[in-house]
């Protein structure tokens, strides 16, 4: 099954913002939305969108100054955005296009002709987007290419390395200085294949390992899938089977909001985010323990370690991944963190103590 494409909201008119959400996600789409600009700024940078549906009229900054924030960030530089708005003036389509924009539909519109239009925009992009911008490597079709030829054939070897703690890396330098780290991983492998190598050997970047062909990759070379691990991976000390957590790039498990509903009253939830945001829009998961992020190593002796797995909790999924690792080293065994945060519990719709609508 191929990997979901995500779409990133952002609307202030939660009534529509609550139909497209719905709409698309019928439609086989992740989706993640946002009512404010500057929140909207944010999401792209944690959780990045394969594509944006952009309100030009919001409550803090405009789209303009939305689209005008992503274009100078690498890794939403060449996402593709389409405007939505009741502006039907040239001048105004026009500033769009200079930014980059990839279409501009004026409300009301129909939600067939929308759908058409996200489906050729993200098209356009995955033709485009044969290289990963960061690594310079080959990604997408072209990596699922070699790997179709690999497992209809024999006599080869496939290895697969990951940094580990690159999330934890990109909380603490920032994402430049984490892309830096994997600009020169990938130089350093391409430069060892190239001495060493032969013509038919293949370098490419696979995003999360998520195509369909890992599984069978795992029935072919199952050691070399072991290659880079550190002797005592986090990976063998979780034991995964009380809910269906995923092993992110940044060596992290996480839950997905669905699963975290499904294990209620089985799991400690730990809410790390500071007691303002516990009490404010967002609101909290019913039943969660709050305790900042920067209390947490000092107060880990307050949570109690009984066999309940923990499950941290944040706005956006980044602070509560640093969680998990505080957790570990003080000793808690099943610790995972809730993939996307209160920001996707909230759009999914789960349940919510306090918050506004």
């Amino acid at each position: 099954m191929a990997e979901k494409q995500s779409i990133l909201i952002v609307e202030d008119d939660l009534d529509l913002a609550e139909m497209l959400n719905a709409y698309f996600r019928v439609q086989g789409y992740d989706v993640l939305t946002a009512a404010w600009g500057e929140d909207a700024v944010r999401i792209s940078q944690e959780n990045t969108p394969d594509i944006v549906l952009l309100d030009i009229r919001l409550p803090d900054i405009d789209g303009y100054e939305v689209c005008r924030r992503m274009r100078t960030q690498r890794r939403t530089e060449n996402l593709p955005i389409i405007f939505l708005t009741e502006r039907r003036d040239r001048i105004d389509k026009l500033q769009g296009l200079e930014l980059g924009v990839v279409d501009y539909i004026t409300k009301p519109f129909d939600i067939q002709e929308l759908r058409l239009r996200v489906r050729n925009a993200l098209r356009r992009a995955s033709l485009e987007s044969l290289v990963n911008p960061v690594t310079g490597l080959p990604e997408g079709k072209l990596v699922d290419e070699q790997l179709d030829k690999l497992v209809k054939a024999t006599g080869w070897t496939l290895l697969a390395i990951s940094v580990q703690g690159i999330g934890s890396f990109r909380e603490m330098y920032g994402f430049v200085a984490a892309d830096d780290v994997l600009r020169a991983v990938s130089l350093m492998i391409n430069n060892i294949v190239k001495e060493i190598g032969g013509e038919e050997d293949f370098v490419g970047y696979m995003k999360n390992l998520g195509l369909p062909h890992p599984r069978k990759i795992d029935v072919a070379v199952p050691a070399n899938l072991r290659c880079g691990r550190p002797q005592h991976d986090q990976t063998e000390d979780i034991d995964p089977s009380w809910a269906p957590l995923t092993y992110t790039f940044g060596g992290v498990w996480e839950i997905a909001p669905q699963a975290l509903e499904e294990a209620a009253g089985k799991v400690l939830i730990v809410d790390v985010r500071e007691p303002d945001e516990y009490a404010g829009a967002l609101g909290h998961i019913p039943g969660s323990s709050p305790v900042p992020l920067g209390e947490l190593e000092l107060r880990a002796a307050e949570i109690a370690r009984d066999a309940r797995p923990i499950v941290t909790v944040c706005r956006s999924g980044a602070r509560s991944a640093q969680a998990v690792a505080i957790l570990q080293r003080a000793g808690f065994r099943n610790v995972a963190n809730l993939a996307g945060g209160m920001l996707r519990w909230r759009a999914e719709g789960h349940a919510v103590e306090g918050g506004r609508e």
